[in-house]
């Protein structure tokens, strides 16, 4: 019992002294693949992309080392004697520190004159003997370089609760270093032509900013400006609110689409899903949607909807699921050829199985020009497009029977 008092509270105490410390204030726009960071090169915060330095001076002295801060403590201790402490594990090694390789985020101790190699992130490092810092980098000269190890993924979701959608917006921020990151004045910056991340989830927090920033679309790119000041720990994925909104549903119906040619034979059954119609009060996040039919405090799962564009009064229709009120067929009753140009009878029958009124709308793309001949609740939709609309009562069945013209 002693023996593991003791072994924890020395983890306790090596785990205070060799955590790494807040950095200062990083400055970055935050994309879904990478982050574009902007510090002086004095010590970076996180390990930067091969390639990616920027410095913002045209003239400056050649820049020697440009490692995170956390590698140039490794780096400093090659050819001394060191000792490593495991973070999580009563284990640790005492031996000279030969190499350290920064792309495979390992390091190797020469113990008893035989090379061991192990993972950096799984250990503390402790100096032992005396060593004279190099003075690199004296200029302080702000630099812009992107990294891998901050980035951000959307997570979008649409609500529906009787004639209300609820439209909420969240940023999971991903730290991926072993260093705590303070964001300062920082961008959240959304592009369609990368793709999420998969991300780990070594640890997870939770925070809501009551601020109410706005998306806007600079220079036809999607950005979000972040609070004044965002606390990451390491290894962590935080949640972080952006705007959310409550709208009106302007209208519900339920919408089928079917293709048709004069040799049709038989009824085909049509498959009729449920369609929402709401117009955006403001800017907000294009991206994949999650879609929520709320009862009382659960959330039914529904489709997953894509909405590229997602500007202030746009309208949106928004198909969140097959369905399960609206049944019905359409028949093809005569043609006078099956070749072009045909007149042709057709028949839809549709019902509503529910208990209220329920809108149907169905769309039947012809394989040629179309007129209407004779109809009734039909219009043209296109050129070769007609579109069939009506409102069905509870348990009511319709026949609709209209004629048209289809030619080359």
């Amino acid at each position: 019992m002693h023996k593991s008092h003791a072994q924890m509270m020395t983890g306790l105490i090596l785990s205070a002294l060799y955590q790494p410390a807040l950095a200062d204030p990083i400055k970055a726009v935050i994309g879904l693949q990478n982050s574009q960071v902007v510090e002086d090169n004095k010590e970076l915060t996180l390990s930067p992309v091969a390639g990616s330095v920027l410095p913002f001076a045209t003239d400056f002295r050649p820049i020697e080392y440009l490692g995170d801060a956390s590698q140039r403590q490794w780096i400093n201790q090659v050819g001394s004697k060191i000792r490593v402490e495991h973070k999580h594990r009563d284990l640790n090694y005492t031996g000279l520190l030969t190499q350290v390789n920064q792309a495979q985020q390992n390091f190797t101790l020469s113990l008893n004159n035989r090379p061991v190699t192990l993972p950096m992130n799984d250990f503390y490092l402790v100096p032992l003997e005396s060593h004279a810092k190099q003075a690199q980098n004296i200029d302080n000269l702000p630099i812009s370089y992107q990294t891998e190890q901050l980035s951000w993924t959307p997570q979008l979701n649409l609500i529906f609760n009787d004639n209300k959608v609820t439209l909420t917006q969240q940023a999971l921020l991903t730290n991926q270093s072993n260093q705590a990151l303070m964001l300062e004045s920082s961008l959240l910056h959304y592009s369609h032509h990368q793709p999420s991340p998969k991300f780990k989830n070594e640890r997870a927090s939770m925070m809501l900013d009551s601020a109410a920033p706005q998306v806007s679309y600079q220079d036809n790119e999607v950005v979000f400006p972040l609070a004044d000041q965002i606390a990451l720990a390491p290894y962590s994925n935080t949640l972080y609110a952006l705007p959310s909104d409550t709208l009106n549903i302007q209208n519900q119906r339920h919408t089928a689409e079917q293709f048709t040619h004069s040799g049709q034979a038989g009824s085909l059954p049509l498959s009729f899903y449920n369609q929402l119609t709401f117009t955006l009060k403001q800017d907000s996040m294009p991206g994949s949607y999650k879609t929520f039919w709320q009862k009382g405090p659960l959330l039914i799962p529904a489709n997953q909807v894509n909405l590229n564009q997602m500007r202030s009064g746009q309208t949106l229709d928004v198909i969140t699921n097959k369905s399960q009120a609206i049944s019905g067929h359409l028949t093809l009753l005569n043609a006078s050829s099956k070749q072009l140009p045909s007149r042709q009878v057709w028949q839809l029958s549709v019902k509503n199985h529910d208990k209220k009124m329920a809108k149907f709308a169905l769309q039947q793309n012809t394989n040629g020009i179309v007129d209407i001949i004779k109809a009734n609740q039909v219009t043209k939709n296109s050129a070769n497009a007609l579109l069939i609309e009506g409102q069905l009562a509870p348990q009511q069945e319709k026949i609709i029977t209209y004629t048209i013209e289809v030619k080359k």
